[in-house]
């Protein structure tokens, strides 16, 4: 007999248990699904498929198994994925505000390799999320986090128009702009979007709570003084790297923004790459590396005249001496 505990009711159609399962000897989580429509059927099957392809996935909650159940007029599906008793990224981060326990620096790191990893990965199997946020990353230990919550996925990326998905805090400022558009009836909610620099985005909001421990709030909705209140928070973060890292994900226009497999390129230079204790004294999150590759340069001294990864030459003034080089 299995002893079920109620944790969470999401909305209307969607409730979540902890359970323990006699099968494997360990508490699991069931997700339980319901609807009367074909349609919205049809979307949580897709988050079945998701789960069912990336099982087995590093930092990906572990998927045990689904059932459907059909009436005249109700669908029912149930899904059992891993349980992680520590709970979301959300309260974890509360918790470490709460107790001003910030990240040390290569725990920042160690965690944004990780899921940078992770979603390029998915990239590369053509897998965008559609909903990042701390609530759907799932804490196994302090060094162990899990992403969870597919529901808003999608597989068939051979299109450029996509439905709004999100949560609102995390929205990309492009999916924004869309959703203000649709409530003005402007626009349907299908909008002309790449969604994994849109993942990009919301990820990078992820990444600035954890490295500020300021919560994300509706502050970060109003386009019009997003930039500056961005610029506000990234100087909170004092290593230069990891700001960089943060300051790229953030990048309000879409365009100029990487996605995840260009990020992990992108990634992987800053984090390699040194620079002289006076350079790093003049480090900002816009100006220190080389526009084509993202890679650093020394920004004060005289001793790199191009970029040592792309080898484009590089125009900048010294701080000091004010001359070009």
């Amino acid at each position: 007999m299995e002893s079920i505990y109620k944790i969470d009711r999401k909305n209307g159609n969607c409730e979540v248990y902890k359970y323990f399962d006699e099968t494997h000897n360990k508490y699991l989580c069931k997700k339980i699904l319901t609807t009367t429509s074909n349609s919205k059927l049809k979307a949580f099957q897709q988050e079945v498929d998701a789960l069912k392809y990336i099982n087995g996935f590093p930092s990906c909650l572990k998927y045990y198994d689904s059932k459907l159940t059909s009436t005249d007029k109700t669908h029912t599906l149930e899904i059992i994925t891993e349980f992680c008793e520590k709970g979301n990224l959300n309260q974890y981060l509360i918790k470490r505000g709460e107790n001003q326990n910030y990240f040390k620096n290569k725990e920042l790191f160690f965690h944004f390799s990780n899921f940078i990893s992770l979603f390029s990965h998915l990239q590369s199997k053509n897998i965008s999320h559609r909903d990042i946020k701390p609530e759907n990353i799932f804490i196994v230990s302090d060094t162990e986090f899990k992403i969870g919550d597919f529901g808003s996925s999608t597989m068939n990326l051979d299109r450029n128009r996509f439905t709004i998905q999100g949560s609102n805090f995390y929205l990309s400022p492009e999916l924004r702009e869309g959703y203000e558009k649709f409530l003005k009836k402007i626009e349907s909610l299908y909008i002309t979007h790449n969604p994994f620099k849109s993942d990009v985005y919301s990820l990078g909001l992820v990444f600035l709570f954890m490295a500020t421990l300021e919560m994300i709030t509706e502050k970060f909705c109003e386009l019009k003084n997003l930039d500056g209140l961005l610029k506000n928070k990234l100087s909170m973060i004092k290593n230069y790297k990891i700001r960089s890292v943060v300051s790229i994900m953030l990048t309000i226009n879409s365009e100029q923004r990487p996605d995840f497999i260009e990020l992990k390129s992108q990634f992987l230079n800053i984090i390699k790459y040194p620079l002289c204790s006076v350079c790093l004294q003049s480090c900002s999150s816009n100006y220190s590396y080389c526009n084509s590759c993202y890679s650093f340069y020394h920004l004060s001294c005289s001793s790199t005249f191009y970029c040592n990864e792309c080898e484009e030459s590089l125009i900048v003034s010294c701080n000091y001496c004010k001359t070009q080089k």
